[in-house]
């Protein structure tokens, strides 16, 4: 082998890594934005239309394809090793500050039950409001805007909110309006995605209570005449009220899992993937907990404990800030001044 044929041979290399880095971003933009903008079409397209038997299966089974794609795809944002979000660093590195840390079978069952359950909720809540509005209002354009404006403007609450505090995932909003874009088995105080897990599933829960209130006030709150006239409604309620139930059992389960296990986990994927020292894995631990607005802890795994003012961390304070990388942000909590005095010395 010549350098010739070896330089051939890396640069075909970093065009098929390159073409696989597009094939995801082509398969996650499918799975969290068009999905599920087909999957509610044809849940509405469900409940609106009364269809022939066959014409019906085959819509049903049009919309389980849709959920089990979607539910997959967000399963997959748990997956150990999973970098959802990256910054790359001055240095050409790629700091991974959202990224999954692996879950075991029992736990990964439960996490898809609870995808699949959140996003069939979401669907059949606003399939079933904007049937009732036109129903209500028959001649009114307005309500076929149902959907969309409900959607609009979740989305914008959740940037609002997301906007407040660093870091910003201003370009979730939309896919977030329909499911949380991040891993769940994490700290739910973790910042994440557009906003933190037990804040998402906070409005989440108020937006589904709210919708259901105006449900109800469509059919003059009337259960039984409801169930009669409109079908699909009660499968509808049943998933919405399971889901009202289900978020605060998973906030407990990952607020049980702690900011431990999350510290133990990231530093041992750092250790496989870059071959890390035991304190450079927990450093760079510590840097993603605290990007996420999470104190820091000592990892297991470590010999030495962690020194929020060692020469690493002084080092790395001068390379975001001379980069301007979005890894600054992991020291949005501290003095600014006091950082910088500590880091020039």
């Amino acid at each position: 082998w010549d350098q010739g044929l070896l330089d051939a041979s890396k640069n075909r290399h970093q065009r098929l890594m390159k073409a696989r880095a597009d094939m995801s971003i082509a398969c996650a933009t499918e799975a969290f934005v068009e999905a599920p903008v087909n999957t509610l079409v044809q849940a509405y397209a469900y409940v609106h239309s009364s269809h022939p038997d066959v014409d019906g299966i085959w819509l049903l089974i049009s919309i389980a394809v849709g959920l089990l794609s979607q539910t997959k795809a967000l399963v997959e944002l748990d997956t150990e090793g999973r970098i959802v979000e990256g910054s790359r660093l001055t240095d050409g590195t790629i700091f991974a500050f959202v990224q999954g840390l692996g879950f075991n079978a029992l736990e990964g069952a439960g996490l898809a039950m609870f995808r699949c359950l959140e996003l069939l909720a979401r669907f059949g809540s606003l399939a079933t409001l904007q049937e009732a509005l036109r129903r209500v209002f028959p001649e009114a354009t307005w309500p076929r805007l149902a959907m969309f404006a409900t959607l609009s403007c979740s989305a914008a609450l959740l940037c609002l909110i997301g906007s407040r505090s660093a870091p910003r995932f201003s370009t979730r909003a939309l896919p977030a309006a329909f499911s949380f874009q991040a891993p769940l088995l994490q700290p739910p105080t973790a910042k994440s995605s557009v906003t933190s897990a037990i804040t998402h599933y906070s409005i989440r829960v108020l937006e589904t209570g709210l919708i259901w209130a105006a449900i109800s006030w469509c059919y003059a709150w009337d259960a039984k005449a409801a169930f009669l006239s409109q079908g699909g409604l009660a499968s509808s309620a049943a998933s919405s009220l399971a889901f009202c139930l289900a978020a605060p059992l998973m906030m407990w389960y990952s607020h049980y899992l702690g900011p431990e296990k999350a510290c133990r986990s990231l530093a041992l994927q750092s250790q496989k993937k870059a071959h890390f020292t035991n304190r450079d894995a927990a450093y760079t631990a510590n840097r993603v907990l605290s990007t996420w607005g999470l104190p820091m802890q000592v990892a297991p795994l470590a010999k030495l404990q962690m020194n929020a003012t060692c020469w690493h961390t002084q080092l790395d304070t001068l390379r975001a800030m001379a980069g301007g990388c979005l890894e600054e942000s992991s020291f949005s909590n501290c003095c600014p001044n006091d950082l910088k005095a500590s880091s020039l010395a």
